[in-house]
């Protein structure tokens, strides 16, 4: 998904925006229930944390641009990955060692 948003981005055509939307499907139908049922234990945090987050990117959208909502949430979303392989990592090399 972080790909789609950053194809978004830089999009300047019809056909990389459709692109875009094709990538974005395809992230949608790989995630698992698991950030839902996640979701569903943080409700409260989360529901906050989404309409702050909703109402930031509104306002970035409006000074700056759409094209920068789109960016910002790929970056996001890659330093997200880059933190749950780091956690998914750390938790292998335990199970390994038998810690």
């Amino acid at each position: 998904m972080a790909l789609s948003g950053l194809v978004y981005g830089f999009s300047h055509y019809f056909i990389t925006f459709l692109i875009a939307e094709v990538l974005y499907g395809l992230g949608e139908t790989f995630i698992s229930g698991a950030g839902e049922a996640w979701t569903v234990d943080e409700m409260l945090a989360g529901a906050v944390g989404e309409v702050l987050a909703g109402v930031l990117m509104g306002v970035i959208a409006v000074a700056f641009g759409i094209r920068w909502t789109f960016l910002i949430s790929a970056g996001l979303i890659f330093l997200l990955f880059l933190g749950y392989r780091g956690l998914f990592d750390q938790t292998q090399t335990q199970l390994v060692e038998g810690s």
